[in-house]
């Protein structure tokens, strides 16, 4: 069985994106939320982040500092909710 990881879209990651689609849909949001979890996970570390760069499943101009300020803000968000 083949495994594949896509590159993933801009619009994925985007703040504003999320909250204009998933902002008043509680149960679309809490199952998307495992998609952008993927990618933190993915590149939890500054190697893997420059892996994942590489292949392009991540822009090549997203910077470790930007993708950490972003992974802070989602996995805050996944631990307040999951507290709730």
């Amino acid at each position: 069985m083949s495994r594949e990881i896509n590159l993933c879209f801009d619009f994925l990651l985007d703040y504003d994106f999320w909250m204009a689609n998933t902002a008043n849909a509680e149960e679309l949001r809490d199952s998307a939320h495992g998609f952008p979890l993927s990618y933190i996970w993915l590149a939890g570390y500054e190697i893997d982040f420059r892996t994942a760069r590489d292949l392009s499943l991540l822009r090549k101009d997203t910077m470790w500092k930007a993708w950490t300020a972003f992974a802070t803000v989602v996995l805050q968000s996944f631990h307040a909710r999951a507290a709730n």
